[in-house]
């Protein structure tokens, strides 16, 4: 006698490479291609910004991604996704956010030019995409 269960696994096997890619919704940045975008940016390379460092070129390369993350690609991640990538909890996420909002509404000088070309890289690549 043959069961009829359906088991999540039946579902590997049947389907082809063709009917994932229908069906899952892609994305046009990952958490990874924000924080290699932050790294040739700031200077700051990925190992440095995922160590568990208080140097200030670190954490505002962190904040940086968090923001980026946050702001263009958050649907597809959650905070708390976001900042697993730095082992880091929800929190430090929304507060980083925070953190860069005020560099922008105060015009911090010589933070401000690294913001807006982090966000101009990904919202250009953004609307590339989606064209």
């Amino acid at each position: 006698m043959v069961s009829r269960s359906f088991r999540p696994t039946d579902v590997s096997y049947m389907a082809t490479p063709d009917v994932f890619k229908k069906t899952v919704k892609v994305y046009p940045h990952s958490v990874i291609d924000v924080i290699m975008g932050v790294s040739a940016i700031t200077g700051v390379t990925v190992e440095e910004m995922k160590m568990q460092s208080r140097v200030k070129e670190r954490v505002f390369a962190r904040q940086l991604v968090c923001y980026i993350c946050q702001r263009i690609i958050q649907p597809k991640h959650s905070t708390a996704k976001i900042g697993s990538h730095f082992s880091k909890d929800h929190s430090n996420v929304v507060t980083s956010y925070q953190v860069i909002e005020n560099y922008i509404h105060t015009n911090d000088k010589s933070k401000l030019p690294f913001i807006n070309q982090a966000v101009n890289m990904f919202k250009t690549k953004s609307n590339d995409h989606a064209n």
